[in-house]
């Protein structure tokens, strides 16, 4: 485990999908091992504590065991004991600042148009302290692609969450993805890129951001179809990547070919409403 690796429980939920009472639970019941303290209030989580929540979700959902049977299986997995350095929470908490830092300004302004000098003037930290942590621009990124991917869009989360209507929902997502598309393109590119080489962390993190765009998508789906607006044996993810292609092109074309967003908008919604070829 890469030492430098430390979490915030906000993070530690998200990262999860575990909600932040179930962890504290979690910690309370000794499914997971203490969080590093370094305060009264502030506590740091590792590597070790997401490969916990994630082994007790694999066991209670795919094979339905109990926590009381899933602790006395964890009970015989040794664990690190957490330990506190000044040096490491120094260090824990600048690399966190350098995070912070950048989700902001690669949100804000997209992956090429921010530096590493963007950064570490806005950190307020020295290029040294930059390089101790992360090789150059693009392992930071990697290091934050689930965070910006998500915060790109924490703007509109609350409203696309409160669309009971699930087609005006996914049109919502749409025109969203329009707006952010001059952002997210250059950034997801270079996920793609670094996922054709032989590098298994790279294919590992295009799939997770790729499930965390879709997944969501393929929800909204789902209630249509409980809903009996599409057809039953409708493969809902399957449908999500396609509704995706569709309009990550069509946001290419309102970019640099000057499509109207409006009229690309109208176009997938008649797709979706009514297919590409009408019955007579």
């Amino acid at each position: 485990m890469n030492p430098t690796n430390y979490y915030k429980i906000s993070e530690l939920s998200r990262i999860t999908e575990t909600p932040i009472p179930t962890i504290h639970y979690y910690l309370k019941e000794r499914l997971l091992p203490p969080a590093l303290k370094t305060g009264k209030t502030t506590a740091y989580y590792t590597d070790e504590h997401i490969a916990r929540l994630q082994l007790i979700r694999k066991l209670q959902i795919k094979e339905r065991k109990s926590l009381a049977s899933i602790k006395e299986w964890l009970d015989r997995v040794p664990t690190s004991e957490p330990h506190v350095e000044e040096t490491l929470i120094v260090s824990s908490e600048k690399r966190s600042a350098i995070v912070k830092t950048a989700i902001e300004l690669f949100i804000r302004k997209g992956l090429g148009e921010t530096s590493i000098d963007d950064i570490v003037n806005n950190a307020r930290i020295g290029k040294g302290t930059f390089y101790k942590f992360f090789k150059d621009k693009n392992d930071l990124f990697f290091q934050c692609a689930d965070s910006v991917f998500y915060e790109m869009y924490s703007h509109v989360w609350k409203e696309i969450k409160d669309e009971r209507d699930m087609t005006r929902r996914l049109f919502k997502r749409g025109a969203a993805f329009l707006d952010s598309y001059p952002r997210w393109v250059d950034m997801m590119n270079l996920v793609r890129h670094a996922s054709v080489g032989s590098e298994p962390f790279f294919k590992t993190k295009f799939k997770e951001i790729l499930d965390q765009i879709m997944r969501p998508i393929a929800r909204d789906i789902e209630v249509l179809q409980h809903e009996g607006k599409i057809d039953a044996d409708l493969d809902c993810l399957g449908m999500a990547y396609l509704l995706m292609g569709m309009t990550e092109y069509g946001a290419w074309l309102s970019h640099n070919c000057n499509y109207d967003t409006k009229e690309i908008i109208k176009t997938l919604q008649d797709l979706i409403n009514n297919g590409l070829v009408r019955k007579k």
